[in-house]
């Protein structure tokens, strides 16, 4: 049976707090995941069908190595109440709430601290700045 985590809601001290963990997470898995297409990307070819079998066979071994490694890093994400929207942005989410009403934090690889915030029926190009909710704008 798989075991489903609990939707975390985390203020935007705590996220601000977790941003050194994620952003070491996110270049673990952004260089994992470059491994991943560079291996999948080199086609060589074999003249002895042992040597190919051998190679085949470490080859997997390598790639499963490094996507066991890579979901490894993605649960310490969703444990730590980040939802991963675009790995090659660094872009990332965080369940909150503001005035009784679900909204996601939303931070970037590369900005200081969580600045912008949208509902979660919006996206990144939705993004408004975290000064709104403390001004205590609804949300719509």
């Amino acid at each position: 049976m798989v075991q489903q985590l609990p939707k975390k809601f985390i203020k935007i001290e705590e996220a601000n707090k977790l941003l050194p963990f994620i952003e070491e997470v996110l270049w673990k898995m952004i260089k994992i995941n470059n491994s991943l297409n560079t291996m999948t990307e080199v086609d060589i070819e074999f003249e002895d069908d042992f040597e190919e079998l051998n190679y085949d066979i470490q080859f997997n071994k390598k790639f499963h190595e490094l996507s066991f490694e890579f979901y490894k890093e993605y649960d310490r994400l969703l444990r730590a109440g980040c939802i991963l929207k675009d790995l090659e942005l660094g872009l990332v989410d965080f369940f909150s709430l503001h005035d009784g009403q679900e909204i996601l934090l939303c931070w970037q690889l590369g900005e200081e601290k969580i600045q912008f915030w949208h509902s979660v029926e919006e996206g990144y190009q939705d993004r408004r700045h975290v000064i709104e909710l403390k001004k205590g704008i609804r949300v719509e």
